[in-house]
């Protein structure tokens, strides 16, 4: 989950902010031609992550929940058919 992790990259570095604010930042590495296709990417992320408990939303800004760098720092684990692997 590479885009995870550079949007709470991204809010560790911005502290509250909204979608439009994180975008430039967890979408650095896409064109900004597809930036509006990727705002609907980002807030599936936020919302994800507000679902894991690990960013709130305050109306229209999202802030992380636990230590930034607890959270970034923690090994999860991803599944797949194919193979496991920590991230």
């Amino acid at each position: 989950m590479a885009r995870e992790r550079k949007v709470l990259t991204s809010l560790q570095q911005l502290g509250k902010a909204s979608v439009e604010e994180l975008l430039p930042l967890a979408y650095d590495d896409v064109p900004q031609r597809i930036h509006r296709v990727a705002a609907r990417s980002l807030t599936a992320h936020l919302d994800k992550l507000v679902a894991d408990g690990a960013v709130r939303e305050d109306g229209a800004r999202y802030a992380l929940v636990k230590s930034a760098a607890g959270w970034l720092t923690s090994r999860h684990e991803e599944v797949s058919p194919w193979r496991t692997r920590r991230l």
